[in-house]
């Protein structure tokens, strides 16, 4: 029989695979990738507190037509449900980091250390490769969206300092500033 880190990665192949299928018939965003890759066994939903459950079904609903993996029910499966709502909020918490929140903010908003939201990261940015990947051998169309998404959780930056981070030493703060200033590409 396979070992449990087989079955994850099986699990975890077929799960983007049926994600990203869906991808190609509906108009996506960015929370739509992360709530995909925050669904896979190896980044692990975020610990739900009792207040979180309201800015995430709040979340889950604005984005249901977006969302690449549909939520389970409520009523007939509230575990599965509660599962669901802690992928949401991992992938709010990265949606938080891609929109240019400071850490601090973050680390307070999802109680976190900052050692996990860099876990987080790097999880994403690997599950995000591997979403191209799996979209590369299935041929499919949006994976221009998903390799910018990759590198936006990189730097943790918005889609407009795209360019400017790609210049060595250039990191999310300056990459901010400059913009601010006035330059907006190389």
């Amino acid at each position: 029989s396979p070992k449990p880190s087989q079955c994850s990665k099986v699990v975890s192949a077929v799960t983007l695979r049926v994600g990203l299928l869906r991808a190609e018939g509906v108009k996506t965003s960015a929370i739509s990738y992360l709530q995909l890759i925050a669904a896979l066994p190896e980044i692990r939903g975020l610990y739900l507190r009792a207040r979180d459950y309201e800015p995430c079904t709040k979340e889950a609903l604005e984005n249901e037509s977006r969302l690449l993996l549909p939520a389970p029910s409520q009523l007939s499966e509230p575990w599965r449900y509660e599962e669901f709502l802690a992928q949401m909020k991992t992938a709010l918490l990265l949606r938080d980091w891609i929109d240019e929140h400071g850490e601090d903010f973050i680390l307070e908003k999802y109680s976190i250390g900052p050692g996990d939201l860099r876990n987080k990261i790097d999880l994403a940015d690997w599950l995000l490769y591997a979403s191209i990947e799996v979209g590369r051998l299935f041929k499919l169309e949006k994976m221009g969206e998903i390799m910018a998404l990759r590198k936006r959780v990189k730097y943790g930056v918005r889609e407009e300092l795209l360019e400017l981070v790609s210049l060595r030493g250039i990191g999310r703060v300056r990459a901010r500033r400059l913009y601010a200033r006035g330059f907006k590409n190389l």
